[in-house]
Formats: structure tokens, C-alpha cells, sequence
């Protein structure tokens, strides 16, 4: 028998071997899912997560994006410089 109407989901991040073949919309498949970031260069960039990476992700923009607002309040990079000021 062949059934129709599969996807193949598989995790972007390059260690992560978590896959599914899953039919869209079930619990399977949506587990899985996107993010979509600019990256430095203004290219827009989307990967598939599974749901531990997607988490993780989740937590790193939370980061980034809370820096982010302290450099439009202060005009000052306090993230990627040991000592946090990297202006």
C-alpha cells in the first residue's frame, strides 16, 4: 500500500539528526517548526527546529532581542566582549 501526502522534517541544526515523515498538521509534523531571523548582512534566513532546538532558539532571540534594546536605549553593545562594554 502507498499513502499519499507526507512530508519530511528534519532538524537545520547541523549535529541534530531528529526527522519525521509526517503527514502536515498531526502532532508529528507540528512538532516541528520554523524561525525566521535577518542575519548580519539583512538576508532573511529560516530554519526547521525540532522542538529541543526550537526551544533553545526561542531562549537565544529572547537574549539577543533584550540587547538589542539596551543598544537603542544606550547606543552601547554590552554582548560578544569580555567586560560587556564592546561600543
Amino acid at each position: 500500500m502507498v499513502t499519499d501526502g507526507y512530508s519530511h522534517y528534519e532538524c537545520d541544526v547541523a549535529t541534530c539528526r531528529a526527522e519525521a515523515y509526517a503527514r502536515p498538521g498531526t502532532k508529528e509534523a507540528e512538532a516541528f517548526s520554523q524561525r525566521t531571523r535577518l542575519d548580519s548582512e539583512g538576508r532573511q534566513r529560516t530554519l526547521t527546529l525540532c522542538p529541543r532546538h526550537a526551544r533553545a532558539y526561542d531562549v537565544l532571540a529572547r537574549v539577543v532581542e533584550a540587547a538589542f534594546r539596551r543598544f537603542e536605549d544606550a547606543g552601547v553593545c554590552d554582548i560578544g566582549r569580555k567586560g560587556g562594554d564592546a561600543s
